[in-house]
């Protein structure tokens, strides 16, 4: 299974995004070329939405609000057919983790690729809520499709996620 993690406008567009994460839109090809391997294998794919709601100094309309929710550039031709968890803070709820578990075949769990963005915060988040509910999984976390807006904590975070025996690539 590949997770990708907030790849959406407000976190990647550089220029309109409410909250940019410096070099996230240098992700998105090789976010494609990923998406395109796991289609080949015919494996499953989710992604994140980042619900901001009541997001303090937040005065878009609703629709440029909704506009920064959705995925990025080309990722948001390429992702509609999959599937989408939104979440209103850096982890899925629990409860969606379970519904994963319980509507797909076992043979999809026995990896999960987390990438996406901000490595500190909502990979690590989701990474450990991954790891808790498929418990028999293992958790992949790959250093060159993944980045945060402060480089030494997202070091630290693949380090901890090292730490919790999740195999992560290294460069």
């Amino acid at each position: 299974m590949l997770f990708i993690i907030d790849m959406q406008n407000d976190f990647v567009d550089q220029i309109h995004g409410k909250m940019a994460v410096k070099h996230a839109d240098q992700l998105v090809p090789n976010i494609i070329k990923k998406i395109k391997e796991y289609e080949e294998k015919k494996d499953l794919i989710f992604y994140t939405k980042n619900i901001h709601k009541n997001m303090p100094n937040d005065n878009r309309s609703l629709d440029v609000k909704h506009w920064g929710e959705e995925p990025y550039g080309e990722l948001k031709d390429i992702l509609s057919p999959h599937n989408y968890i939104s979440k209103l803070n850096y982890g899925i709820p629990p409860y969606k983790s379970k519904y994963m578990f319980q509507n797909f075949d076992d043979k999809y769990m026995e990896k999960i690729e987390i990438i996406g963005i901000e490595t500190h915060l909502c990979i690590l988040s989701n990474a450990i809520i991954l790891q808790n509910t498929f418990i028999n999984s293992k958790i992949l976390i790959d250093e060159n499709l993944c980045t945060s807006n402060d480089l030494t904590l997202h070091n630290k975070a693949l380090d901890i996620m090292e730490g919790l025996h999740m195999e992560v690539k290294r460069k």
